[in-house]
């Protein structure tokens, strides 16, 4: 996860991997959040993600139906 501009990530954070996470620009992620990174994750740009949230990402099977992530 590289630097981005303006974007604050409040600690702790919890990350599977890491390398398969990618944070936009000016986004904010509160604290106690997890996120399982197992495929890659694209967290977009003037993104807010509140306190003690999970975020996982299905990798395959039933997609009709689920929206866009962020």
């Amino acid at each position: 996860m590289g630097e981005q501009e303006d974007t604050l990530i409040r600690a702790p954070l919890r990350i599977e991997y890491g390398s398969l996470l990618w944070v936009g620009a000016r986004t904010f992620i509160n604290n106690e959040a997890l996120i399982i990174d197992c495929a890659p994750v694209h967290i977009g740009s003037d993104v807010q993600i509140g306190p003690r949230v999970l975020r996982t990402v299905q990798t395959g099977g039933r997609t009709e139906g689920i929206p866009e992530p962020w």
